[in-house]
């Protein structure tokens, strides 16, 4: 999650809250849900909010195919301080 400070005028900011607390979600997720509905509505204008948003990297789709073959994991471990300290260990 990241965090973002907005400077919005005040009709609206009351207008947000409101429609917020009209369907009882937190302001962040009413954004996410404009942000979300622009890019699905104008993707021709969003072509790199989808780029960085939906699309995996070349490292990444690397180590999902990896990882779907069983190579480069490790574990399985019995709770959270046995992770942590595989992943201490200088190797």
């Amino acid at each position: 999650m990241k965090r973002m400070n907005l400077t919005l005028d005040d009709v609206t900011y009351r207008n947000l809250k409101a429609l917020a607390a009209l369907k009882d979600s937190p302001v962040a997720k009413l954004i996410k849900f404009f942000v979300d509905r622009e890019i699905k509505e104008n993707p021709e204008e969003c072509e790199l909010c989808r780029k960085y948003g939906n699309i995996p990297n070349a490292e990444t789709r690397k180590a999902l195919e990896a990882s779907a073959k069983g190579k480069g994991l490790s574990g399985p471990f019995k709770n959270t301080r046995e992770l942590f300290d595989h992943l201490d260990k200088d190797e």
